[in-house]
């Protein structure tokens, strides 16, 4: 959860996709930069946690970061389905967290 997601393979294509993958997950717009701003999952988590607060406080009761991280990590293995040669490093940081 604290190795940043670039040293474990995500680029800037994936980095793209992340962001839009949660964006639609928690229905909240998020900058193109998400994962480069905050590249971890524990920053992630810490970050979205925060921006739902202020969002809708009352329709997240389930914020807080720790969750939110679970979340983000659950969404990035969604992404990866099947792993391949290329993304074993993303996979085994992600399923070891």
């Amino acid at each position: 959860m604290h190795q940043p997601l670039a040293e474990a393979g995500l680029d800037s294509l994936g980095a793209l996709e992340l962001r839009s993958a949660l964006g639609a997950r928690f229905g909240v717009e998020l900058p193109a930069t998400l994962a480069f701003d905050h590249p971890t999952i524990a920053a992630l988590g810490a970050h979205l946690a925060a921006a739902l607060a202020v969002a809708a406080p009352s329709a997240q009761p389930d914020a807080e970061p720790g969750a939110v991280a679970a979340t983000v990590q659950a969404v990035i293995s969604e992404m990866l389905g099947p792993v391949g040669p290329d993304q074993a490093r993303l996979h085994r940081m992600l399923t070891h967290a």
